[in-house]
């Protein structure tokens, strides 16, 4: 029985994490599922991929969360909007096994955990986080090994 795994990730922009997450859909086969779409020059033709909100697209919610996000990324701009209203619904549309693109995004895959009892992945792309805190600190707790999943198989 073949699995396909769901990637999720927060927005589609020109960035490295969503490069990465593009390319892993595309290579593996996987399920790409966009929380919000923004400007991109993506070829998305050989992806499977469902976008929740397209580009241009706001909910009501969208002002507000445009604002709590700024508290803390102020030199972030508009796009990096933390869409929680998404983030909810995401919850329901993903279909395991998943792989979280953000960490913000850990927050489905717990919640999904305690739902419905499901593992979860998350892929940090951050690497500013010095070696010598986490090591030390028992607030970090870093994976530092790679997880097999031989459910999982690439289509020929």
């Amino acid at each position: 029985m073949n699995v396909m795994l769901s990637i999720v990730l927060r927005v589609l922009w020109n960035g490295g994490v969503t490069r990465i997450a593009v390319e892993e859909a595309r290579r593996i086969h996987s399920k790409l599922l966009v929380l919000r779409e923004s400007k991109n020059d993506y070829d998305l033709g050989e992806v499977n991929f469902e976008v929740m909100r397209k580009y241009g697209e706001r909910s009501s919610f969208t002002p507000l969360l445009t604002y709590l996000t700024a508290l803390y990324a102020k030199d972030r701009g508009t796009e990096a909007t933390v869409d929680l209203d998404l983030i909810l619904k995401a919850i329901k549309r993903i279909k395991p096994p998943a792989l979280y693109q953000r960490p913000v995004l850990w927050i489905i895959g717990y919640i999904r955990k305690k739902l419905y009892g499901e593992d979860y992945f998350v892929y940090i792309h951050e690497t500013s986080i010095d070696k010598n805190i986490t090591k030390h600190s028992s607030k970090w707790k870093i994976a530092t090994h790679m997880i097999d999943i031989p459910v999982i198989k690439t289509q020929k």
